[in-house]
């Protein structure tokens, strides 16, 4: 969604937005404002407030940087310098989803990999990882199929015994709802959440979700700041605004109807495609839930399986994203087989209509359509797909 330019907003968000580019007000009063406005509608425990950034990345350095100069934040200007620091190292699950620590690094902070690719963190490598250096856990909240990972309250609990902080990247794991208080009831230290997608807020924006004490530091080392790193990450009143607001919007409507719509979503493509792609010896699937590498993996999906003839072998560590596409771009598209040539078609169509794929096919994501999209979508799939089938034999 990110590449994509994030959720659509709602009208009522964009009016708070445009009232508050209209004035001017007191940042600092306004963050600390909004941040309790946040930390209510996410149902925080007592003692935890929330941050506002510029998104869930931004959220990864401030919330390190936290954690970093928790007992000394006096010298959060010296970062990315850490000359001075006693807590100066991250721990990370070696088995999970690598692309994000650049966010972390940034910040001068080291990286300590417990566990490997195939192999994850353990509570004994983790407990062994825990010297006095360490600022905090960093753990990626879905990245790994259930039962793999460490669970996060075992974390907590290890962490805590050796007096160091938890900190969940939760960016995409809403919905549910309920996972916006899930991990502070599990007594992380600070959430990552970003505001750009299911929330519907603007796309630079995001929010940390923490113990008082450590969102206070966060945004100490954030703007209107002027002498740390963290200015980089300056947040606009309009997107503070935005974003409360889209979390009001949020909070009070339902996993259930979502959930209700995407899967009428997917029947609507289901029932469009169905016939015309069989005679081609393409079948359907809905599927959910999905595989870990795409999140939230809980919403249906329908997978258009191709016939082994239109495939060419996917290499790559994952799956869900094959070689001849860009996560970063993902309407780049190399036509490699008979798969990717459908994409490229789709993509440089009228309207541009970019999907995804896995190793046998195309994924299509309910979350960012409406209903005269999805049988626009159908269609446009239907009128690329048969001609092709037919004359180049896929």
């Amino acid at each position: 969604m990110t590449s994509l330019g994030g959720s659509r907003m709602d009208p009522r968000v964009l009016a708070a937005m445009d009232e508050a580019s209209r004035s001017f007000v007191s940042m600092p009063t306004l963050l600390t404002s909004a941040g309790k406005a946040i930390g209510k509608l996410a149902k925080v425990p007592k003692g935890y407030t929330a941050g506002l950034t510029t998104g869930a990345a931004a959220s990864l350095a401030i919330c390190t940087m936290a954690c970093m100069a928790r007992n000394n934040p006096e010298l959060l200007p010296q970062l990315p310098n850490t000359k001075n620091f006693t807590k100066n190292t991250v721990v990370i699950d070696g088995g999970s989803d690598f692309r994000w620590l650049p966010c972390v690094s940034l910040t001068g902070a080291q990286l300590r990999p417990v566990g490997s690719e195939g192999s994850p963190m353990r509570a004994a490598g983790l407990r062994a990882s825990l010297s006095p250096e360490v600022a905090c856990v960093l753990i990626f909240a879905g990245g790994l199929p259930p039962g793999e990972a460490l669970d996060i309250a075992e974390v907590v609990s290890i962490a805590h015994a050796a007096g160091v902080p938890v900190v969940v990247d939760a960016a995409a794991q809403l919905p549910p709802r309920s996972n916006l208080w899930l991990y502070t009831e599990m007594g992380v230290d600070l959430v990552i959440f970003s505001g750009g997608k299911a929330v519907g807020g603007p796309q630079t924006s995001g929010f940390f979700l923490g113990r008082e004490e450590l969102v206070k530091v966060g945004l100490a080392a954030a703007s209107p700041n002027e002498i740390v790193l963290g200015r980089v990450c300056k947040i606009s009143k309009e997107d503070i605004v935005g974003l409360v607001t889209a979390m009001e919007i949020f909070m009070a409507g339902s996993d259930e109807a979502e959930l209700a719509f995407w899967e009428g979503t997917v029947a609507v493509l289901m029932n469009r495609l169905r016939a015309p792609l069989a005679t081609k010896g393409i079948t359907l699937e809905r599927v959910c839930p999905g595989p870990p590498d795409i999140q939230p993996n809980h919403i249906p999906r329908l997978y258009i399986h191709f016939p082994a003839e239109a495939k060419k072998k996917v290499s790559g560590k994952s799956a869900f994203y094959g070689e001849s596409t860009d996560h970063s771009n993902p309407l780049h598209i190399d036509p490699v087989d008979g798969i990717t040539k459908v994409m490229w078609e789709m993509v440089n169509g009228t309207p541009s209509i970019g999907v995804n794929m896995f190793a046998d096919g195309i994924v299509i994501n309910p979350q960012t359509l409406s209903r005269e999209e999805a049988a626009v979508v159908a269609d446009r799939l239907i009128a690329i797909i048969t001609p092709e089938l037919a004359t180049a034999k896929l």
